[in-house]
């Protein structure tokens, strides 16, 4: 016989039964799915249904997100973590935008006083939206600085110099520790430009055809030969240094010269002056050759160190700007933005990239060239699409540009980015 209270006991506990069941199943989801999933759990690195943090799952996770995923706490399967800057460090999910985790695990921004540093992201790694560590290692206020045409690198200093046009600083030429420190004074009212690095001294265009040398630790500056042509002395920039010459290209008039490392009678190694002689574009060095660019006929030559008569390796169709050697190939950046290659036997000439914007300075590291021009790119050795590490305005530009293992050094004028004081000249490291 139907007894009406009989069914509501009945009722009652069926219905707490498998709400019980129903909790202890819901727990053993979380649990698995937390634990980068198993079997019969969805992928919340993949499924697209979970990306934005919801899903089946939300109603268990914190605050609807997933249970895992989310900065600070465990990363999903396949390390998959949630969020522009997050990635999964020891397999838990950390924000990269932080001057503990600056754009990598455990990746540390600081400095020495007085440089600051900022791990900045927006307009450092606009592209890709990664963030970066920039360290301003010098600043000098509006119109109180010389214009920063030159930076060299080696293991322990940034060097910066720049002609003195403005009248209200006579420094220049600086150092600075890498990683900051407080900027030391080399040389002080003497004009300095193309800085070139030895294992000792810093080798520079001193003014009106001189090649000089200077210790690297501070010191009197030498005059090691005066470069003129029927008695007018050149512009010698940019130098290379070998192991027992200081070689130079002199602008405006195609020819490469060579001075003793130690001082001595300039001479020259490209005896044929080349037609259309204009700007030169890049000089580099092997133990046996000099390679430039030369806008003049938009060439990339080569010539004996011994001396001898210039050869053309490629031919490039807009005038070369900036040149580099690595690899036993020859690194370029011409007018309008073009990246090429070529090997320094000559043969094919590829097309690596083509930037928006016209190119000052480029060096390679084997794995990434790196090109300044209103701001600093980075494109692939193979090719491909460029990347702004750090882009400048109108009033911003880069002239120079040096890299180590793990940095890159080059130096800004005008509205500098991103960290204040946002006007005046300045010189930068930013990690990779």
């Amino acid at each position: 016989m139907w007894r009406r209270g009989a069914w509501r006991r009945t009722s009652r506990h069926d219905i707490i039964g498998c709400l019980g069941r129903l909790l202890i199943i819901a727990l053993l989801l979380r649990a698995a799915a937390g634990c980068g999933g198993g079997a019969g759990t969805s992928d919340l690195g993949s499924d697209p249904g979970n990306a934005d943090g919801g899903g089946d799952l939300s109603m268990f996770g914190d605050g609807g997100g997933p249970p895992c995923g989310n900065p600070s706490e465990a990363c999903c399967a396949g390390g998959a973590c949630f969020g522009t800057t997050a990635q999964c460090c020891d397999g838990v999910c950390i924000d990269l935008d932080n001057q503990n985790n600056c754009g990598g695990c455990g990746a540390i921004c600081t400095a020495a006083a007085p440089a600051t540093a900022v791990c900045g992201g927006d307009r450092l790694r606009p592209s890709d939206r990664e963030h970066a560590c920039l360290i301003t290692l010098w600043h000098e206020a509006p119109l109180a600085g010389p214009a920063l045409n030159s930076l060299a690198a080696d293991a322990g200093y940034v060097y910066w110099a720049g002609p003195n046009t403005n009248g209200v600083d006579p420094h220049n030429m600086y150092r600075v520790p890498i990683g900051g420190g407080t900027p030391s004074v080399l040389l002080d009212g003497q004009t300095a430009d193309c800085l070139a690095l030895s294992d000792t001294h810093i080798y520079f265009y001193g003014g009106p055809g001189k090649v000089m040398r200077m210790p690297k630790s501070g010191g009197a500056a030498e005059l090691l030969g005066t470069i003129s042509y029927l008695g007018s002395p050149l512009w010698v920039c940019p130098l290379a240094v070998g192991d027992t010459h200081v070689y130079g290209l002199t602008r405006g008039t195609g020819e490469v010269w060579r001075v003793p490392l130690a001082g001595g009678t300039p001479a020259l190694i490209t005896p044929a002056r080349l037609p259309g002689a204009a700007a030169l574009g890049g000089l580099a060095i092997d133990s046996t050759y000099a390679y430039y660019g030369y806008a003049g006929n938009n060439q990339i030559m080569k010539v004996a160190l011994a001396g001898g008569s210039p050869t053309p390796i490629a031919v490039t169709p807009q005038e070369p700007a900036a040149l580099t050697l690595f690899g036993g190939e020859l690194y370029w950046a011409a007018q309008g933005g073009k990246i090429r290659k070529v090997s320094t036997s000559g043969g094919t000439v590829t097309e690596l990239a083509t930037l928006p914007v016209h190119p000052t300075a480029l060096v390679v590291d084997g794995a990434n060239i790196y090109v300044a021009g209103g701001g600093v790119w980075k494109v692939p050795v193979a090719g491909g699409s460029p990347a702004a590490l750090i882009r400048g305005g109108s009033a911003e530009f880069t002239s120079a540009l040096a890299v180590d293992a793990t940095n890159v050094y080059f130096p800004m004028q005008g509205a500098a980015v991103p960290v204040p004081p946002s006007m005046g000249s300045f010189v930068y490291q930013m990690l990779k």
